[in-house]
């Protein structure tokens, strides 16, 4: 049996409070006379049908198989409704409530009160003091939902992504697994975040496909007019990026609560901040405590309450803010976020960006979570809730890593990064291309349809790049050669760093091949190395938390076989599997991935050898000018390292690689 459910107009139903107004114009259950007139002259233009999800009568009847029939057409007609208000609930939201509402439903709140006489009592002041500033605080952060201004942004929005972009790709099943956390409870969101259009595409993605856009979780630097009071309407919520009133949090943490027991869906950005590199940042874990907490508040005793983290991978071929993130890596400061600013970057919308990929990962669901609880959480200690916190932040950027999806953009910036050498001819352009391209396919980055190389969007890919002088393209006797430009390899960085986690254990592997320096040998002769850069690297990369080193060294060593990088060779006499390097040129060129982070990881290590001794203003910028002008004083402070017995020779042969 499947519920089908008719839904007459996309906006959530309002939760009136008025008598009067109940009377003239009812509820949508139950209508008035002047709610049936306006609801057939106008929503007949915006209806939709949803099919909700089916019930199985041989299920059904085995499991009230005993009862009386009446009872079990009134079980089934129960279970209709019930799967029905869920279809309703995707597409038009809870019914919404006020702002005054609201805040009163807060600030009213068994936790709320117990704060404001807390707050009250210790700085000898009257509680309605403390619950005025406490108002005035909500209202600076809480969202003002207003259909009326979200199909206005919508309408810009979808122009604006519409310049940029060609093509918005997302999946039919990305878009089910959301359905399918909000048809359960509360669906929270948790994106990468790489550019300021995230939250807005993922809000039009979701409206173009009749699913409620969510309450989005922003940073105060957002809330300049006239954006401000826009996002706000359109469900963004504002926060400071640190938290240091008490008050604050806890007001944040009931706002959060009654979302959830609202049923709104909600959207926050793991990483807390854009990433300027095009890798995933250490995962920030206050906004995560706050929807533990209120999913746990929120969901205990309710049938339809479960909670669902979604862990979103978004890739672009072309990111817009592609000039400020290199003129910050570079050592410029942020420029603040203004009306002006954005007005100066609208020359974006004059580009054309390529494509840009939304892939959604399997939900990590509170129930399963508590499953794995020794008590409840409410009980666990300080040490107990970060090692839970911790865990799940670590599994939602690995299963956002495993999202990602291959674009032109990134294999080609792969491709041209993986060398030392400025030049590079064509031949070995597209062996390594390929070569990279099977690794890909070898580890699971690229679906087994598209296992044939199209050279087509990587010659748009690398003419773009030539346009906008990341790279030269120069005809030589030899043939045309391919230059990297210095100054904008950084650019090139972001786009191989979206996509450099497939890479990692095989790079690490191949760099510790180098150190060893045999064409022949055994994964035992290379752990101390490998296990000496998964650790020193442990904050840089996201890896699988139920995946040990020894299983990704053997994954590394199967992958970069299937390629031809490796073969096996048999037994050692001690019983180790013996491998034999096929290629050797292949494997500096998988070394070369990551050898710019171990690089930078020496360099600073070298710099604060170096300002140990010498003044400095700002020390993460003079290091970098360092970097760019050391040249003797980078093998001086090696030496003095390795003089103080700081650093031993063996893993310095390992940070540098055999060249």
């Amino acid at each position: 049996v499947f519920p089908i459910v008719v839904i007459w107009a996309r906006s959530p139903e309002r939760a009136a409070r008025n008598p009067a107004m109940l009377v003239l114009f009812g509820t949508e259950e139950e209508p008035g006379i002047v709610w049936r007139f306006v609801g057939m002259v106008w929503g007949v233009r915006r209806a939709l049908v949803q099919v909700g999800e089916p019930v199985g009568v041989d299920e059904f009847l085995e499991k009230y198989g005993d009862e009386p029939p009446k009872l079990q057409a009134k079980r089934l007609k129960l279970t209709l409704r019930r799967w029905a208000f869920r279809e309703q609930q995707v597409v038009r939201g809870p019914r919404q409530k006020s702002h005054r509402w609201l805040r009163r439903l807060v600030l009213r709140s068994s936790r709320m009160q117990d704060v404001i006489k807390d707050a009250s009592r210790d700085e000898g002041v009257a509680t309605e003091v403390i619950e005025l500033k406490l108002s005035k605080k909500f209202d600076r952060m809480a969202a003002r939902f207003s259909y009326s201004v979200l199909m206005v942004m919508r309408g810009i929005t979808s122009w604006v992504l519409g310049l940029l972009y060609k093509e918005i790709d997302i999946r039919e099943e990305d878009l089910e697994r959301i359905r399918a956390a909000k048809r359960e409870g509360v669906a929270v969101l948790a994106p990468c975040h790489r550019s300021h259009l995230d939250y807005l595409l993922m809000s039009t993605i979701l409206w173009d496909h009749d699913i409620v856009p969510p309450h989005v979780v922003a940073g105060e630097n957002l809330s300049f007019f006239p954006f401000g009071p826009l996002l706000r309407r359109s469900g963004a919520f504002f926060i400071p990026r640190r938290f240091t009133d008490k008050k604050f949090i806890s007001l944040f943490s009931a706002y959060v609560t009654q979302l959830f027991r609202e049923g709104y869906m909600m959207e926050f950005f793991i990483e807390g901040g854009r990433s300027r590199t095009g890798k995933l940042l250490r995962a920030k874990l206050g906004v995560l405590r706050n929807t533990i907490d209120a999913g746990v508040e929120s969901r205990v005793g309710r049938s339809l309450a479960e909670v669902s983290w979604l862990p979103i991978n978004i890739a672009y071929e072309r990111v817009a803010e592609e000039n400020p993130y290199r003129r910050e890596l570079g050592g410029e400061n942020k420029a603040k976020e203004s009306f002006g600013e954005v007005v100066k970057a609208s020359k974006v919308l004059f580009q054309r960006h390529g494509r840009v990929s939304v892939r959604v990962a399997e939900p990590i669901k509170l129930s399963e979570l508590m499953k794995g609880w020794s008590c409840r959480w409410e009980e666990m200690g300080k040490e107990q809730q970060s090692e839970v916190l911790h865990g799940l932040g670590e599994e939602i950027l690995w299963r956002i890593n495993q999202q990602a999806v291959v674009l032109p953009s990134g294999l080609l910036a792969t491709t041209l990064l993986a060398q030392m050498a400025p030049l590079m001819t064509v031949k070995s352009m597209e062996r390594r291309t390929e070569c990279f391209y099977d690794f890909l396919c070898n580890v699971g980055a690229i679906p087994e349809a598209e296992a044939e190389i199209d050279y087509r969007p990587l010659n748009k890919a690398a003419a773009r790049f030539i346009q906008a002088r990341f790279t030269k393209r120069t005809h030589t006797p030899e043939g045309v050669v391919y230059e990297v430009d210095p100054s904008k390899r950084i650019t090139l960085e972001y786009y191989k760093n979206g996509i450099v986690h497939y890479f990692v254990p095989a790079s690490l592997l191949s760099i510790a091949i180098e150190a060893n320096g045999e064409e022949v040998f055994s994964l035992s002769e290379l752990s101390a190395d490998l296990i000496f850069l998964f650790y020193i690297l442990r904050y840089e990369f996201v890896h699988d938390t139920g995946s040990r080193a020894q299983l990704l060294e053997e994954r590394a060593l199967e992958n970069l076989s299937k390629v031809g990088v490796l073969s096996t060779q048999g037994q050692a006499d001690n019983g180790d599997d013996q491998w034999r390097v096929e290629s050797h040129v292949a494997v500096t060129e998988f070394a070369e991935l990551t050898m710019n982070f171990i690089e930078s990881y020496g360099l600073v290590l070298f710099g604060l050898v170096y300002f140990s001794e010498h003044k400095y203003s700002n020390l993460s910028k003079d290091i970098q000018k360092f970097g760019r002008t050391g040249g003797g004083r980078l093998r001086a402070g090696s030496d003095r390292l390795l003089g103080d017995g700081l650093l031993h020779t063996q893993s310095r042969h390992t940070l540098a690689g055999r060249r």
